[in-house]
């Protein structure tokens, strides 16, 4: 299982509960399939935790719902790149040298 967050169409904050593929090849995360289809709502998928008018406003919301660490927000494709990192060490395969972020 997998879990990231995004924030979109203004400042509404989603969780997004996903399968964890076990494929450093899928690093774009919205793709992934959700845990619990039955949940999802094709309009706007994951779970909105909270609304607000400001992108700080929103940072601390999703941090104060879900327990993210501030010190390790990312954007999407960053979040792509930690994905296929994590899965390639997680199989012994990760490239030497190869920074992971923690």
């Amino acid at each position: 299982m997998g879990r990231h967050l995004a924030l979109a169409r203004g400042y509404n904050v989603s969780v997004h509960d996903v399968q964890d593929l076990d494929d450093e090849h899928r690093r774009d995360l919205s793709v992934l399939p959700p845990l619990n289809p039955e949940s999802e709502d094709d309009s706007f998928p994951g779970r909105v935790v909270g609304h607000v008018q400001d992108p700080i406003e929103a940072l601390v919301l999703a941090e104060r719902v879900t327990g993210a660490s501030p010190e390790r927000w990312v954007n999407q494709g960053v979040a792509g790149e930690d994905y296929a990192d994590f899965v390639l060490t997680r199989r012994g395969q990760h490239p030497e040298g190869a920074a992971v972020r923690r």
